[in-house]
């Protein structure tokens, strides 16, 4: 029987290349339906369009997001009542069956292999909206990381971030292979550094040890006539 473990380093890795490869990535939230269409062939359409095009909502086994394939091509249909931060998530979390190639027909009859994709796309997903290392470069400007926290600097929903929390909580990142910490300094210093400055600048951090020592100095100075 195969090992039916989630590969979530697969999955971390997959989702960083993505946000190396899509290049002048300057800010969040990651606009998703956007680099959808721009880096894939995946086809992006709302249920309300399935709708238009004879296919009932009732079709879809999912209530949130589905990667369908047809004749070799594939399209990813979302719900488009769903808030915003909802979407972003179930869309990455489809490119990301998508991205490792997991198998749907499988899916639907292996309930062990079912359960270990949805947590490789969840990771992948969360990877993608939420990059580890730039939460880890925020915590290193002074920031206080918590899911609130997270929720409002990548405008995800709270269940995603309070999720995330929890997962970066379980696996610290001094714990990652040399492989997931590749593309550390590229992220950080090229793509999301415009960003990082203009939203979360580095704090200058005040030494009252050394503002004393100079105060006593310059009172000195007056004191002697200087």
């Amino acid at each position: 029987m195969e090992h039916c473990n989630p590969d979530f380093k697969k999955a971390y890795i997959a989702a960083t290349e993505k946000l190396v490869q899509f290049g002048k990535i300057s800010e969040f939230p990651i606009q998703i339906s956007g680099l959808l269409k721009a880096h894939s062939d995946i086809q992006l359409h709302s249920f309300a369009w399935a709708e238009q095009h004879g296919v009932a909502r009732s079709m879809f086994q999912s209530e949130s997001a589905e990667l369908q394939e047809l004749c070799g091509r594939y399209a990813i249909y979302y719900d488009e009542t769903k808030p915003e931060t909802h979407n972003r998530f179930s869309i990455a979390h489809e490119w990301g069956h998508y991205d490792l190639k997991h198998d749907f027909d499988r899916a639907r009859h292996d309930e062990a292999y079912y359960k270990k994709t949805e947590a490789e796309a969840n990771l992948f997903a969360a990877q993608l909206l939420m990059p580890e290392q730039v939460i880890d470069e925020l915590k290193k400007r002074g920031n206080i990381i918590t899911a609130p926290f997270i929720q409002r600097t990548f405008c995800v929903s709270e269940q995603a971030a309070e999720v995330r929390m929890r997962t970066l909580k379980s696996f610290p990142s001094f714990l990652r292979s040399h492989e997931e910490q590749k593309y550390d300094d590229i992220l950080i210093d090229f793509i999301f550094k415009k960003w990082l400055n203009a939203n979360f600048p580095h704090r200058v951090e005040f030494d009252f040890e050394a503002e004393y020592t100079k105060q006593a100095e310059r009172e000195r100075w007056l004191a002697e006539g200087y």
